[in-house]
């Protein structure tokens, strides 16, 4: 939303319909393209600059609309998303005392509305680096409050869900929460991510099958690793952060011996020209399966993968040892490199 960039002209207020509509348009703006991380950041402020006074204004003129509350919610996002561009813990703050305001009033049915937003933003400071423990618990603790409150939320399901993700090295507790999520799914879109995340959760300590012709012509299965370290990343050439990743995995590789890691790559791209500029652009050498259909290819769907990027990395013995190697990759793979 905040990527959403409209090219406005200070307005002058007039009803309180048609500053709704500005806000709307605000949200609604066209995607324009970036070069870089640091330009996609400076046209992400310059929107937040554009749509947060539209905001203040319209909670100062029109504090009895219903809408107020939504503007206020929409303010505590901007301002949290603010802090993160821009590192200023003053906004996150602020960010706060707005929940903090509209709790105190907001009509009652906006109650669940408004603690869901206060743990939505707790989240956001979740994302990186990763979270202890003790801040992923608080997080269940803050869902558990959550539950209870308001009972039969069609949001539950889905925090779970995304709470479940902070649970990669906890296989057991994160199919205890996803089972708990699948009882209570919404929809069919959820449903079918938390069987993915389960089906996941199955492979783990066990070999994986991929066996393929690689994008660069040679005959690949990863059984022929086994003895060594492998590594799998799923990417695609469209995902910035995919692409980012790719330079990571290859910083990461330059610390081992060639005997000690095999990489292979799983593409999710449909155009194999995109692709292959990609892997020129960043010097990828290590074979890459590529079948054209994306997110319904069989290998992928056979995987249950359902996020990118995404790194396995197997033993020695071709077991699947972690559901997500992002995190630490060169520790997990050290660690594996010891055992014997």
């Amino acid at each position: 939303m905040f990527l959403c960039l409209l090219a406005l002209s200070a307005p002058a207020w007039g009803g309180v319909n048609e500053d709704w509509r500005r806000i709307v348009d605000l949200d609604a703006g066209p995607q324009l393209k970036f070069g870089n991380r640091e330009e996609a950041r400076l046209l992400a402020i310059g929107q937040l600059d554009r749509q947060e006074p539209a905001l203040r204004a319209f909670i100062a003129a029109h504090p009895e609309d219903p809408r107020a509350a939504d503007a206020g919610l929409r303010l505590a996002h901007l301002l949290a998303v603010r802090s993160d561009l821009q590192s200023r813990p003053a906004a996150y703050a602020e960010a706060m005392r707005v929940l903090d305001g509209l709790e105190k009033s907001a009509p009652p049915a906006r109650l669940a509305d408004i603690a869901f937003a206060r743990i939505s933003l707790h989240m956001r400071r979740l994302q990186e680096p990763e979270p202890t423990e003790r801040q992923r618990d608080d997080l269940l603790a803050q869902a558990r409050v959550f539950e209870s409150r308001f009972a039969g939320d069609r949001r539950i399901a889905p925090l779970l869900t995304e709470i479940a993700t902070l649970y990669d090295r906890e296989p057991d507790e994160k199919r205890n929460l996803l089972n708990e999520a699948l009882g209570k799914a919404p929809g069919e879109a959820l449903v079918k991510r938390i069987n993915d995340d389960l089906k996941r959760i199955a492979m783990l300590g066990r070999p994986i099958t991929l066996a393929f012709t690689s994008v660069q012509g040679g005959q690949v299965d990863v059984r022929q690793f086994r003895g060594s370290v492998t590594l799998v990343y799923f990417f695609a050439s469209w995902s910035s952060p995919s692409v980012a990743g790719l330079g990571v995995v290859k910083g990461v590789l330059s610390q081992f011996g060639r005997d000690e890691v095999k990489p292979v790559g799983v593409s999710l791209d449909t155009d194999k020209n995109a692709l292959d500029a990609e892997l020129k652009t960043y010097g990828v050498n290590w074979p890459v399966y590529f079948d054209g259909k994306g997110w319904d290819s069989p290998l992928v769907r056979s995987f249950g993968i359902n996020a990118i990027p995404t790194v396995w990395i197997l033993d020695r013995a071709g077991n699947l040892r972690t559901l997500s190697g992002r995190d630490d990759t060169e520790g997990i793979i050290r660690s594996l490199l010891r055992e014997r």
